[in-house]
């Protein structure tokens, strides 16, 4: 055995719950078969019973820390409110990243912060008594240095319809 992970949860009260964890990856990177990985995250989640839906909230970290190399960390904070049919949820991100170009490139392994924004939107559709289609859009802004702008543009972004089913 080369890896191990382990994870504490605890749940103080029935709307918060809290997690963090630790894990070692040895050499998991085919492309730089000597760098082992240690990871550590960690996160708060609240729930809100509503009288007609719900609302939950996640704030997360999480970091990689690369032996040999740089330790990078990432931030989220993600929410959604449903009430009856409708969901509308958000989330904002920021990542180090040192994985944007491929060796060779004069900017290979360079870290960058890259940040993305997303707003999306579901209505579920009752189909049988267990289960629903929900119908959706959901739209992200990325927001990145001037120096990844000519391989990425000047302000990517984008959109999706979807569908799901949600078995209840």
């Amino acid at each position: 055995m080369d890896s191990a992970s382990g994870r504490v949860t605890w749940n103080p009260t029935d709307n918060w719950s809290f997690q963090a964890s630790y894990g070692f990856i040895k050499a998991s990177e085919q492309l730089e078969p000597g760098v082992n990985q240690h990871r550590i995250t960690a996160s708060a989640i609240y729930n809100q019973k509503l009288e007609h839906g719900n609302w939950q909230t996640t704030l997360a970290w999480g970091q990689n820390n690369l032996q040999p190399g740089e330790t990078l960390n990432a931030y989220l904070l993600e929410s959604a409110i449903g009430w009856y049919a409708h969901t509308v949820f958000a989330r904002a991100e920021n990542a180090e990243k040192n994985e944007l170009f491929l060796p060779g490139d004069p900017l290979h392994g360079r870290i960058f912060d890259v940040s993305k924004f997303s707003l999306g939107y579901v209505y579920d559709i009752p189909v049988g008594e267990h289960f629903s289609l929900g119908l959706g859009a959901l739209g992200s802004l990325y927001d990145l240095p001037g120096a990844l702008r000519p391989a990425y543009g000047s302000s990517p972004s984008s959109y999706m319809v979807f569908t799901r089913v949600k078995l209840k």
